[in-house]
């Protein structure tokens, strides 16, 4: 499409054109580069550039290169988008895991103590001091929860050293654009993913799915005539709801397998303390000081190169 095309100086990306003699919609080039001048932007085709047209300082003639061999390019989503999107998925696993506890059984919830204010914090701190594990209140849950939220922080900072490709690709994960705004968000937000996210999941993969294949395993154990295993049907369940939920973290190949691994583990904190509360705390912790941590060494990388 042949047009005058302008760069408005005060346009919050260079990469947008605006075509005044035939529509006013804007359009993303990749075919060039830009430089700053004074009126705006200056325009160079890059090598091998598909395009015929030549643009110069803020105002040309020409063919637009954005239309030549390139599809128009959709804006990435901004910060408070990607957080309303995250914040918004991981509370609708919590639903549907309560919408199929409801429906098929059984319910989440009888896994999550009621709250009271009969032992406080102090005194499932004390209790947990002493040896007297308190993990069947609200209190002693959150409290187990963040300690088992270390073991995974360390083992994940294991893995990050092992020099070996699939670590590195999952280390160029903050480099990809949707992570990159995750990351540059602000840290209450960050910990408000995490904490939607140790529910939603929770609630659905150790609250519900677990204990659901539990009950279908002791049904088809049953149905042949057998007495069913409690424990097998543990150790089954678990075993499938762990893969269930590396499967649902696709990202790369490696990081499938340390969700799976991570699954097996806040599954198995289910099972010995009986206490949903446990992994949620767990996971939610673990979340948040990834994603703290991470956002921090990037900015510090920003940084320095700026410097």
């Amino acid at each position: 499409m042949a047009g005058r095309y302008y760069n408005y100086a005060n346009s919050p990306s260079p990469a947008k054109w605006i075509n005044s003699a035939a529509t006013n919609s804007f359009r993303s080039c990749k075919n060039v580069a830009f430089t700053r001048n004074g009126f705006g932007y200056r325009v160079h085709d890059l090598p091998n550039s598909p395009s015929t047209g030549r643009l110069a300082d803020s105002v040309c003639w020409g063919e637009d290169p954005c239309m030549q061999n390139s599809e128009p390019q959709e804006d990435a989503q901004s910060p408070d988008e990607v957080f309303l999107t995250a914040v918004l998925f991981e509370i609708a696993l919590g639903l549907i895991a309560l919408a199929l506890g409801w429906w098929l059984g059984p319910d989440p919830r009888d896994l999550v103590p009621k709250f009271s204010f009969d032992t406080g914090l102090i005194e499932s701190l004390r209790g947990l001091i002493a040896g007297q594990m308190g993990w069947e209140s609200v209190s002693g849950g959150i409290l187990i929860g963040l300690v088992a939220a270390i073991p995974m922080l360390i083992l994940i900072e294991i893995v990050r050293r092992i020099p070996c490709e699939p670590v590195r690709e999952l280390e160029r994960l903050s480099d990809d654009g949707m992570m990159k705004t995750l990351l540059s968000l602000r840290p209450m937000e960050m910990i408000a993913i995490s904490l939607c996210a140790g529910i939603g999941e929770e609630l659905l993969f150790r609250g519900w799915l677990m204990y659901w294949l539990v009950d279908v395993h002791n049904s088809l154990t049953t149905a042949t005539g057998e007495v069913p295993s409690s424990t097998t049907a543990l150790m089954v369940a678990l075993i499938v709801s762990s893969i269930a939920f590396g499967l649902v973290h696709p990202i790369s190949k490696l990081y499938i397998i340390l969700a799976a691994v991570m699954g097996l583990y806040f599954g198995g904190l289910v099972i010995w303390t009986g206490n949903l509360l446990v992994p949620i705390t767990a996971h939610a912790a673990y979340d948040a000081v990834q994603m703290l941590v991470t956002s921090r060494a990037e900015r510090s990388g920003n940084e320095t190169k700026t410097s």
